[in-house]
């Protein structure tokens, strides 16, 4: 790994930090709207899908996702923890499982 990928990497990391923590506080917001219920109900997805909170906070995630990505890139797979989580993401997202 170069010197180079360092300068691109770190800010690209932290930005990705930034990301999931934003994505993860936008949706705790989105899903507070509703009183807890005490029971499982599949049927809170479709309501928050239909909320401009939530939907910013899938679109922030999915942007960390993306600096994530781009920052573990070059990296071997042996060299960083990350990569298996970028992996999942990107298979749960279907970038990968197609």
């Amino acid at each position: 790994m170069s010197g180079d990928h360092l300068v691109v990497a770190v800010p690209l990391a932290v930005a990705a930090a930034a990301c999931s923590a934003g994505a993860n506080v936008l949706q705790s917001r989105a899903v507070r709207v509703d009183p807890p219920s005490g029971r499982v109900d599949l049927r809170i997805l479709g309501r928050l899908a239909t909320r401009r909170m939530w939907l910013a906070g899938l679109a922030v995630s999915v942007v960390g996702f993306g600096c994530q990505a781009v920052a573990l890139g070059p990296l071997p797979g042996t060299r960083c923890e990350g990569t298996p989580s970028v992996i999942g993401r990107a298979w749960i997202l279907g970038i990968i499982g197609r």
